[in-house]
């Protein structure tokens, strides 16, 4: 994982697409502009067409954690590396 934290999304509409690999969601901007923080060998930031390719819009729900060391249910599965 690279030292920067994932960025939150600025907007919650259709823009919203999640990295193909680590199911990250940011806007299409934000991968634009960094790439995907989980994912830097994909090498999205400053490229269009890697963005399209690496992400999509069609997902089912996200869930977040701000600190999922402290959290009852954030600790269990970075323990046990489950992917929501």
């Amino acid at each position: 994982m690279a030292n920067a934290p994932a960025q939150i999304p600025t907007s919650f509409g259709h823009e919203l697409r999640a990295c193909l690999r680590c199911r990250l969601v940011k806007t299409y901007d934000q991968f634009r502009e960094s790439g995907c923080e989980n994912c830097p060998f994909l090498q999205m930031d400053e490229d269009q067409e890697r963005v399209v390719e690496c992400t999509t819009p069609n997902f089912n729900g996200y869930g977040h954690f701000s600190n999922g060391s402290n959290s009852k249910l954030g600790c269990p599965l970075v323990a046990h590396r489950i992917t929501l």
